[in-house]
């Protein structure tokens, strides 16, 4: 009716400027977790930095043992055991705290993509939901519309159908940015543990040392999280939506066309 077209031409402006606004929260919001990703990375090399001298040398020592063709005395191997003692104490002691670094950093940059969420959270379902809604009830009432299209004349069926397109368009355009934002920041923060596993693998730590950082860190949900922390956004429950969306929209075309073709 005249009246719901005057009152949405009102709201468009402010709808607009909504969506413009929104997209720069995102944006901004996974500008900076994704820069705390890469300060949290950066920080990482200089906390494996010390386990360098318990790992890398005594392997070196050792390879130039082996080179070494006079077999040690009995002194000599007793002052190496004691050698190796006081090495392994410090070296668990020193790995304790290189183990709890890491927890304490990866814990940190989680818990501020937690506040995040906490905050941009609800805005991020109200758009997500919107834009959803919008494509599959734009493409929805196309069946509906078929039989006043079959007698529009062309510049009215031309205008309908741009009028479809944009609008499907629109959310289509509100729905990927949302999501993309989100999923990137998931990605760059599940990647920590493995750069980190590759850091102590590059000074020569143990594979068990390595297989218990890792464990522990790649068991936590690391990610934007949504729904008070119970959903986490990636790109497989994103690419999942976007296909399902995009079947619901295809059906409802062809659905459309078949029942224009019987029309005619």
């Amino acid at each position: 009716s005249a009246w719901s077209a005057v009152a949405l031409w009102a709201l468009k402006p402010p709808l607009v400027c909504s969506l413009f606004v929104s997209y720069a929260l995102f944006g901004f919001t996974a500008m900076l977790h994704l820069l705390d990703v890469q300060a949290t990375k950066d920080i990482l090399p200089r906390c494996v930095g010390p386990l360098t001298e318990y790992y890398r040398t005594p392997q070196e020592a050792q390879g130039r043992g082996k080179r070494k063709r006079v077999p040690p005395t009995l002194r000599e191997n007793l002052a190496s055991i004691e050698q190796w003692q006081r090495r392994s104490a410090h070296e668990e002691d020193l790995f304790q705290k290189v183990f709890k670094l890491f927890v304490d950093l990866v814990d940190g940059m989680q818990a501020r993509a937690n506040s995040s969420c906490s905050l941009v959270g609800s805005i991020w379902v109200h758009l997500f939901l919107v834009a959803t809604l919008q494509i599959l009830a734009v493409s929805g009432s196309l069946a509906a519309a078929a039989e006043e299209w079959v007698r529009m004349s062309t510049a009215q069926l031309g205008f309908c159908i741009c009028q479809f397109a944009f609008h499907v368009f629109a959310g289509l355009v509100v729905v990927l940015p949302v999501t993309g934002a989100f999923c990137k920041v998931t990605a760059a923060v599940g990647r920590v543990p493995n750069d980190a596993l590759q850091l102590l693998a590059q000074v020569g730590c143990p594979v068990s040392r390595q297989a218990s950082v890792f464990c522990l860190l790649a068991a936590r949900k690391l990610g934007m999280h949504i729904f008070m922390g119970c959903f986490l956004i990636d790109a497989r429950k994103a690419t999942a939506a976007i296909v399902v969306i995009g079947a619901l929209v295809v059906n409802n075309i062809w659905h459309t066309l078949g029942v224009m073709c019987g029309n005619l």
